[in-house]
């Protein structure tokens, strides 16, 4: 059902104030299916004002809303408190899961998003006895990870946590939003300010709108609707009569109506906003605002930020349905970026036939040159094919098994996690880790975090130890004043997580020691003779002991979170300034030329054994004569080389001249050379590089 013109003039002229809307409650239509109808085409069009005013005035009167409504309509709530209301004061058996879909599905503000997720675990706790959905924890996990300006709310973050109470929630919320809940009178602190935000959302409907609204303009710069006509200026209307004497009285309201465009007022900018759109404006879009362009509407030049917004808020149908519309446009600055921003998103959420809808609006036969299509989107692709798609999926595991190219690498990583099989993507790409390239590494792990979450695994993953521990050797390896804020960073790294490590083991052992004592306190009750009350007090003090270590855990684990991307930034500077610092110093490149033209790729098996370390005589002044960091480096790499450590024996290199003889760098200056046996490492000396030429020789 459509708005009447008499509904559609009274939301779009009359300000939201109680009065309003009592009054535009007794003009509702009086059948319940009538307004419903009418509710559902506002949704459909997008219409947030007239969702706010519609809604409002329906519950303010006590009407039937279905809640069905909010499955399309949580992003036209005005604010969050609105949207926590409206869901626990509609109606229908599919509230709560239509509230959950768009929280999940969609991307919202984080304001609105955090008020109905709070709103929903509130409904989850009253109604299903606490029983928390998989999309509540998993859109929670979301938000938790988000990045967030000190201006959001973020005390509801911890609320939210505490109220659900899951170990992983707040984790998160310890790791990336400041530590809150340390202990449990905080953690009660918390939970009753998530129950303060529920009892405000049962509060009547009519409590929420005000009186009078009296508040000042805020936000962007704000434009006349009407031009400034002086009262005895002849009048705009053409009628030859004094403005004041003809459209003075009629241009007032229209006058109080400010927008961010000359001569529109809010009403008619929400109805025809497309030619005003620039590339900043486009991005504070909501998703309702979105939804509305019309893409025939928009500018070419703002083209390419329209395919990128709708985009990045999932509106997959409307991103297809506009490249059929418009065509190819190869004339358009970015518009293959755009499409092809577009494809991946849909990649990334999984939907085959989004992505062949996409494909053939640039290609109708649907084939694709090669190249164009990203790894992922080629899988994809094959779906429904099982036969194919386990064959593609073969191809692009031995790629990635047998590829050097950091770039094709890390394009093979993504394209293998697919959210349709998460949990196979997962195993796949974290045999990855140890070779793809650090810097990015660390971003394909976070990138990793998104399918663990889809499975709600433990939020802490534990292949980040073996990144850390490939940021810690390459931080031994690196020598040199330009590797002082790396090592630095390295050190305050280990000693993070040796203390990590060593509050883990002490949790064990008190858990282990908890258990034992439970389980003689039940055989005590059982055999009908109760503990003694010294014995209660100690197992409550050990139980206090094992939640206290809990949170001390979590904390350190915050910290070294923190110092582990600390060190990753450290060593991305060092690596860009070693880059600046060849360009800038030809002669240091000549030099590792030289140094390359004495060698050769050497032939090692995949899987070393253990050997014995054969020292050199005199070895020990050798190693004494050196810088430290230089020696202890050598005994670093000696120690993982003879344990047989496969990430030892990267960057090895044989010499020409003798290929039984390797060479191992050992910081930017100096060489090991060795020769591996079948159950020793025979150790030949430790070199400045400038000295190889000369050893070469006598060898």
């Amino acid at each position: 059902m459509k708005m009447t013109p008499e509904l559609r003039d009274f939301v779009s002229t009359h300000k939201f104030e109680r009065v309003h809307i009592e009054k535009l409650a007794e003009m509702l239509p009086q059948d319940d299916g009538e307004l419903d109808s009418l509710i559902a085409g506002v949704v459909d069009k997008s219409d947030w004002n007239a969702f706010t005013f519609l809604v409002t005035a329906a519950l303010g009167a006590g009407r039937f809303v279905d809640g069905r409504h909010l499955r399309e309509g949580t992003c036209l709530a005005p604010n969050g408190t609105y949207l926590g209301t409206f869901f626990w004061h509609m109606r229908g058996d599919s509230k709560f899961d239509s509230l959950v879909h768009a929280l999940c599905k969609h991307k919202l503000a984080t304001e609105i998003q955090l008020h109905g997720l709070l709103a929903a675990a509130g409904w989850c706790k009253t109604h299903l006895e606490g029983k928390w959905p998989d999309d509540l924890l998993r859109s929670c996990r979301e938000i938790m990870r988000r990045k967030m300006s000190n201006d959001k709310p973020r005390h509801l973050l911890h609320a939210l946590a505490a109220y659900i109470d899951d170990p992983d929630l707040i984790m998160l919320a310890h790791e990336h939003h400041g530590k809150i809940q340390l202990d449990d009178e905080l953690h009660q602190c918390a939970v009753k300010v998530a129950e303060a935000h529920l009892a405000v959302y049962q509060l009547p409907v009519m409590g929420m709108v005000p009186s009078t609204i009296r508040s000042l303009g805020a936000g962007t710069h704000l434009r006349r609707s009407i031009p400034k006509i002086s009262r005895n200026a002849p009048c705009h209307c053409g009628s030859g009569q004094k403005y004041k004497r003809c459209c003075h009285d009629k241009d007032q309201e229209r006058a109080h109506s400010f927008s961010e465009v000359e001569g529109k007022t809010p009403a008619e900018l929400e109805e025809s906003r497309e030619p005003h759109l620039t590339p900043d404006n486009i991005q504070k879009l909501s998703r309702a605002q979105v939804r509305k362009l019309d893409p025939m509407k928009i500018s070419h030049d703002i083209l390419p930020w329209y395919f990128l917004i709708i985009g990045t808020h999932g509106l997959f149908d409307e991103a297809a349905s506009a490249f059929e519309k418009l065509g190819w446009l190869d004339h358009v600055t970015n518009f293959d970026a755009a499409w092809d921003n577009v494809v991946t998103f849909a990649t990334w959420a999984g939907l085959p036939e989004v992505a062949e809808r996409l494909i053939r609006a640039r290609y109708p036969d649907g084939v694709v040159p090669e190249g164009v299509l990203k790894p992922g989107t080629e899988l994809l692709r094959l779906h429904s094919c099982p036969d194919l798609y386990l064959a593609q999926l073969e191809k692009m595991a031995l790629e990635a098994l047998t590829c050097k190219e950091s770039d094709r690498q890390q394009s093979l990583a993504y394209g293998l996690l697919s959210p349709l099989h998460p949990a196979l993507s997962l195993l796949m790409v974290q045999g990855m880790l140890p070779v793809i390239s650090k810097q990015k590494a660390f971003k394909l792990l976070e990138f990793m975090q998104k399918h663990r979450d889809q499975l709600l695994l433990p939020a802490e993953d534990p292949f980040t130890e073996i990144l850390e521990r490939r940021f810690m050797d390459a931080a031994q390896a690196s020598h040199g004043k330009d590797a002082q804020k790396l090592r630095e960073a390295n050190d305050r790294l280990q000693v993070k997580s040796s203390q990590v490590n060593e509050l883990r083991g002490q949790l064990e052992t008190m858990r282990r020691e908890l258990r034992l004592k439970e389980k003689a306190a039940k055989r005590e009750t059982t055999a009908a003779a109760a503990p003694t009350s010294a014995e209660l007090e100690a197992l409550r003090e050990l139980r206090e002991k094992v939640e206290r270590l809990k949170s001390t855990i979590q904390d350190h684990s915050q910290e070294r979170a923190a110092l582990r991307h600390d060190l990753a930034s450290a060593y991305t500077e060092l690596q860009e300034l070693r880059r600046q610092k060849s360009a800038q110093n030809p002669a240091e490149t000549s030099n590792d030329a030289d140094d390359e033209s004495l060698t050769l790729p050497a032939t090692l098996e995949d899987a070393q054994p253990v050997r014995l370390i054969e020292y050199p005589k005199k070895f020990h002044a050798t190693l004494s004569s050196l810088p430290k960091h230089v020696s202890r480096s050598a005994q670093v790499l000696l120690g993982r080389l003879s344990a047989g450590e496969p990430s030892a024996f990267v960057g090895i290199v044989a010499l020409r001249a003798r290929p039984d003889t390797l060479r191992l760098r050992v910081g930017a200056d100096h060489r090991l050379v060795f020769r591996l046996h079948p159950a020793s490492l025979e150790v030949l000396d430790l070199i400045n590089r400038r000295d190889l030429d000369r050893l070469v020789k006598s060898l």
